[in-house]
């Protein structure tokens, strides 16, 4: 038997997620074949783990006297010495016991802080611990629960409902209020009163966000059936009445959740619904989620919308892809390998830091959800920074720091079989990783294979990615990790991981093969006759509508304005004086000087799409106010502002802070808000609805904070009391922006 038992928990080793139990056990076809777990089964025999029987399952054998005889002479473990040091009870029916200070809130009525006894599957409330004969509130038969979860807002709340009785539709919402470190065992305990009586379910349930009774419909075309559901962490777990099956879904990778769905599929057993199910999407399979009650439908569509909204610094808490790759990590790749593996300089140029760092910030919000557009071939190396900033900003390196010296030491190895160690160490490493590892490494083996196209060799590629997976960006690292030797041995190893890739990965000829011919498809496409990028931009001169002529999106501000000054009208009008190319938004009401060396796709794709591209031209015309260092003050003294939406002007300060923070006080310098000084667009003037109290008006916006264009007054306006201090102040804010390209002269001077 010994052996036998041996190979059952090897087998559980190989295979992450398989719980070893009886025949009714989880076959999980993730982790293990069919063919495997059958042979696990026969190997096992009649073996049956015997779960360890503590003091509660000792009481519950006994009879009604000989318990009531055995709790009161063990009265310190049963009623209260479980809130300090009993922290493994085993729960079963009326094995379970728990007890505690909870503050309670009864159908939203505030009970106060009272003592709660979990016992014999009631749950009582008492006035102290002292006075547990006395019960104040309850008791409340856990067998009538139908949910019970930490709420989405806080995790020491608990949302427990039970119902008043099988045939009556009333229900109870009971709001528990404990310490965080007591919340998972109460949550965990009531969730197992009333959890179905099924073997396999008990080998699964060992953490407990959430859980209840739940209708269930798998994908569109399969009935309703009656199921339990509970939530552990980022992981959910779901059986079914007529199914003897585990189901076990990974909340990282939902793609989405809708609460909103049709009549059509609402279940037909829940009776009284205004709200119907909320519906669970991953790739190529869906989810229909409905209780007995529209309210535990909203806290199970809450608790389950919080676990994928949840944004960490571990590589593990992002939203993965199929394949248990981070989709950050995925979507760059992709893009790359689309766009820029024939751009030469790839990861070796930088991009826009603010395109980037805005791009970083709309992918950890909703990575799902983001498209990233090709607007230039300077979008790659926006996107590469984006990608060596992501495994830069983990809280460890993608390769951990417990496999590194076994890999500085395989490096070192002259023998043909260091592959093979290699392969060795990196299988032990948990699967997030090794696959976001192994996606990354195939990604820049085909960056290298194009070495004649992007000039990038193994070596480059390896110094640049190098400290990006062995190190991170953590001012507690050892001082070892970042010396001159560490790098050099990181570099080394990097080249080999990616020189023997498909060995080292056991990467199947079938593979190969799709590769080779992906790779044909490309150079294909590459190689065909060049277009003319982008799209054309329609720019007007003097003033709308007046003298128009097109350019391509790609171009910059300062190409702009010499392709203008070429234009035969341009010599018509006899134009003298200085001259620059200008964003006119809210039908020319507010105008923007555009930067040297922006380009016309940042405005026309990134803004006005969003926006209302009919009410959003660029000219070209007369700059009255160009720029100048000698006109620059970083403070706006007893100046008018008006808030977005608002025509009321209040006395406030504003003040350039560190040189990129723009900070708003009120009249009693009390700070009221902050911008950084990158994500704010500044107008000259203000919408003629507004009535400001000077004429001399500053607007500005922050275009990415759920910025809605079309609202009567958008952004906030400044008056100034003289338009000296207007243009000083303006001149501050711009000259402090990162893209931000010093010029004494105007775009074009004439």
């Amino acid at each position: 038997m010994p052996h036998i038992l041996q190979a059952a928990s090897e087998m559980k080793r190989q295979s992450p997620g398989l719980e070893v139990g009886p025949s009714g056990g989880i076959w999980n076809p993730g982790y293990i074949g069919l063919e495997d777990y059958r042979k696990l089964v026969e190997a096992s025999g009649n073996f049956i783990p015997v779960k360890r029987r503590s003091r509660y399952a000792e009481l519950a054998a006994l009879s009604t006297t000989e318990k009531c005889e055995a709790e009161d002479s063990h009265v310190d473990n049963a009623v209260s010495g479980l809130k300090d040091s009993n922290k493994e009870e085993t729960a079963d029916g009326e094995a379970i016991c728990f007890s505690g200070y909870v503050h309670l809130m009864f159908n939203k009525k505030d009970r106060g802080r009272l003592w709660a006894v979990l016992r014999s599957n009631r749950l009582t409330f008492h006035e102290s611990e002292d006075e547990v004969d006395n019960v104040l509130h309850g008791p409340y038969e856990m067998g009538a629960a139908t949910f019970v979860g930490r709420s989405s807002h806080s995790r020491s709340v608990i949302n427990l409902c039970l119902k008043d009785s099988t045939l009556c539709l009333h229900w109870n919402h009971l709001k528990l209020t404990t310490d965080e470190h007591n919340t998972d065992h109460w949550v965990l305990l009531l969730a197992k009163c009333f959890m179905p009586k099924d073997e396999t379910l008990a080998y699964s349930v060992r953490n407990v966000d959430a859980a209840g009774r739940v209708w269930i419909r798998q994908g569109a075309t399969c009935p309703w059936s009656k199921g339990w559901m509970h939530l552990d962490k980022r992981t959910l777990f779901y059986v079914l009445d007529n199914c003897a099956m585990l189901f076990e879904l990974d909340v990282r990778k939902f793609i989405a959740m809708k609460t909103e769905v049709a009549k059509v599929d609402w279940c037909a057993s829940v009776a009284g619904s205004q709200k119907g199910p909320f519906l669970l999407t991953q790739d190529g399979s869906s989810l229909y989620v409905q209780a007995e009650y529209d309210s535990i439908t909203a806290f199970w569509a809450e608790v389950i919308s919080s676990e994928m909204e949840r944004v960490g610094v571990k590589l593990e808490d992002y939203k993965l892809t199929a394949d248990d790759v981070p989709i950050i990590v995925d979507k760059c790749i992709k893009f790359i390998s689309t766009y820029g593996l024939y751009q030469p300089g790839l990861y070796r140029r930088n991009g826009s830091t603010v395109e980037a760092r805005l791009l970083m910030e709309e992918l950890k919000r909703d990575p799902v959800n983001v498209h990233i557009a090709p607007t230039s071939d300077e979008m790659v190396n926006v996107v590469a920074d984006v990608l060596r900033s992501f495994f830069r900003h983990l809280d460890t390196p993608l390769v951990p720091y417990f496999i590194q010296k076994r890999l500085f030491a395989i490096a070192e190895i002259k023998d043909t079989n260091k592959l093979d160690e290699y392969h060795e160490v990196l299988m032990s490493l948990p699967r997030v990783r090794l696959q976001t590892l192994r996606r990354l490494l195939d990604h820049l083996r085909d960056v290298t294979e194009h070495v004649n196209a992007n000039l990038a060799t193994v070596e480059n590629i390896a110094k640049v990615f190098g400290p990006t997976l062995f190190s991170v960006d953590n001012a507690e690292e050892e001082s070892d990790v970042r010396g001159y030797d560490t790098m050099i041995n990181q570099v080394n190893v990097l080249k080999d991981l990616i020189l023997g890739y498909t060995i080292i990965f056991r990467v199947s000829l079938r593979e190969m093969h799709a590769k080779s011919k992906m790779d044909m498809l490309q150079g294909k496409a590459n190689s065909a006759k060049a277009r003319a990028d982008g799209f054309l931009v329609p720019i007007h001169l003097f003033e709308k509508d007046s003298h128009t002529f097109n350019v391509q999106s790609s171009l910059t501000a300062e190409q702009v304005c010499e392709a203008a000054r070429n234009r035969p009208s341009f010599h018509d009008e006899g134009c003298a004086g200085n001259f620059a190319l200008f964003e006119m938004v809210k039908s020319g009401q507010l105008q923007r000087r555009v930067g040297l060396r922006e380009k016309m796709s940042s405005m026309v794709t990134d803004r006005w799409l969003d926006w209302d591209p009919t009410d959003c031209f660029l000219l070209f015309k007369r700059d009255l106010q160009p720029f100048s260092f000698d006109q620059i003050y970083p403070f706006a003294d007893d100046v008018k502002i008006a808030e977005p939406g608002s025509k009321s002007f209040t006395t406030g300060h504003l003040k350039l802070e560190t040189g990129t923070t723009i900070v708003q006080y009120n009249k009693s310098m009390k700070q009221l808000n902050e911008w950084h000084v990158d994500d704010v667009l500044w107008f000259m003037d203000h919408e003629t609805g507004r009535k400001p109290p000077t004429s001399y008006t500053l607007t500005f916006v922050v275009p990415k904070k759920n910025f809605k264009f079309k609202s009567k007054f958008i952004g906030h306006c400044i008056a100034f009391r003289d338009n000296n201090l207007r243009i000083r102040w303006l001149n501050a804010v711009l000259s402090s922006q990162v893209d931000f390209q010093a010029s004494p002269v105007p775009l074009l001077q004439i």
